[in-house]
């Protein structure tokens, strides 16, 4: 009797900690969207300004969701979904509780889905989760004329050795991918190199890794500090020992 019960106790420990894992990396990514989505808001005030439209709230939503559940998707295989445990995988996963721009500019990313554990908790099968993000759309605001001796300004990163003229650079936004881990050796970076291991990840990669188009490691989740990038903006006279960016610093 005892060895069962301990043997439930362990499962049950094993599976909400997968549970809660999952549901972090997920959290990670739907604010790296959310970060995408309010980046882009500027483009659309530029077409309102243009067309003089500003009742496009529809078309918001409809393009706004398409483009945060293919990101989404296109970061989490089948096969890492279905050994989680996301019942039907991506399929699984719903948008349709988010909402872009109707309120005060909000970018309100909102994902249900449902997971099965590895044992039945009490008659319980399977769980409903969410996670949710919300962010100011970056809309940017009015200001006066600039004076012909006003200083320029340009992005960093806390640990990048060059400065950029940019946000939109594509040094600056990660574009991270999941590929299986056996497959690895197949992929390079846009410079042609090789992955290697994330020395700042905290566990060995399981069958599903993260790798992104400029970085030169893949790295075993999602929550990574790895993966994060803190962007400054700072004059151009105090960018130090940084030289300019080979892309958009020309």
């Amino acid at each position: 009797m005892i060895i069962p019960l301990y043997m439930f106790v362990l499962l049950a420990l094993y599976s909400t900690i997968d549970m809660m894992r999952l549901q972090g990396e997920f959290q990670m990514r739907l604010t790296q969207i959310g970060k995408e989505i309010a980046l882009y808001s500027a483009a659309n005030d530029l077409l309102e300004e243009d067309t003089g439209e500003e009742d496009i709230s529809v078309a918001e939503n409809v393009l706004g969701v398409m483009y945060a559940q293919t990101a989404f998707q296109n970061s989490f295989s089948e096969e890492y979904l279905e050994r989680m445990g996301v019942r039907n995988g991506s399929r699984g996963i719903s948008f349709l509780r988010s909402g872009f721009f109707a309120e005060e500019d909000i970018v309100d990313l909102v994902i249900t889905y449902e997971m099965e554990p590895l044992c039945n908790f009490g008659g319980w099968s399977e769980f409903l989760l969410v996670n949710r993000c919300r962010m100011k759309a970056w809309t940017g605001y009015e200001c006066g004329e600039t004076p012909d001796n006003s200083e320029r300004m340009v992005y960093v990163t806390e640990t990048g050795s060059v400065y950029h003229l940019s946000r939109s650079c594509t040094y600056l936004s990660l574009s991270i991918v999941a590929v299986n881990y056996e497959d690895l050796e197949n992929y390079a970076n846009a410079d042609g190199s090789s992955y290697r291991f994330c020395a700042l990840c905290d566990y060995e990669p399981g069958d599903t890794v993260f790798i992104t188009s400029f970085g030169d490691c893949y790295h075993a989740s999602l929550t990574c500090s790895g993966l994060r990038r803190t962007i400054s903006v700072i004059p151009i006279s105090q960018v130090g020992e940084r030289g300019a960016c080979s892309r958009c610093g020309r």
